[in-house]
């Protein structure tokens, strides 16, 4: 269950995103609903893909089932797109260890539309792994790496994303973040 507060405001929190284009909601979902959430990730199964020029990370599909429909309805109003778009569009879990990374390239474009980011594991900054959005000013956004924080960012002309390498100092922690993206 979505914290009571975000359900509570959601009209005032899509508002912000109409205006911002970004949003970030820490202790998103129920203290409960989180820790059954990750119980149900440790069943996951992860595959490995390491594109030396692009990318390194495990990824995972889930179902959409796994989050409920009062995460995908939350959603829904903030973004302001119905329920039924956003259960068909694509959603992949990422796993990020020592040595993962995504890199931004100028010949990569990304569609324009619109990423929902939830962060599961807590994760130190300083172990690398943090994502970024960056426009083609410069000017970066960094998602939050606490656990149980929803990020919506508004992917616009220009807008890439990428995940800085995660170094040693992760040791054999894994960084988990559920990724939907609406186009």
């Amino acid at each position: 269950m979505v914290n009571a507060y975000y359900r509570n405001n959601g009209e005032k929190i899509k508002d912000v995103f109409a205006k911002e284009g970004f949003v970030v909601l820490f202790d998103f979902l129920e203290k409960e609903e989180f820790e059954r959430i990750k119980k149900e990730l440790d069943k996951v199964t992860f595959e490995h893909e390491k594109e030396p020029l692009t990318h390194s990370y495990a990824k995972a599909k889930i179902p959409y089932s796994l989050c409920g429909d009062n995460f995908i309805d939350f959603i829904s109003l903030i973004i302001n797109i119905d329920k039924d778009t956003i259960i068909k569009t694509k959603s992949t879990l990422f796993q990020f260890k020592h040595k993962d990374y995504t890199i931004r390239n100028d010949d990569t474009k990304e569609e324009l539309g619109i990423d929902i980011i939830f962060n599961i594991s807590d994760w130190d900054k300083e172990f690398g792994g943090t994502l970024y959005y960056i426009d083609s000013e410069g000017e970066y956004k960094e998602v939050p790496v606490k656990a149980n924080t929803l990020t919506i960012v508004k992917r616009k002309e220009g807008v890439s994303s990428f995940v800085k390498y995660v170094n040693f100092k992760a040791g054999k922690r894994k960084k988990l973040f559920l990724k939907i993206s609406c186009v």
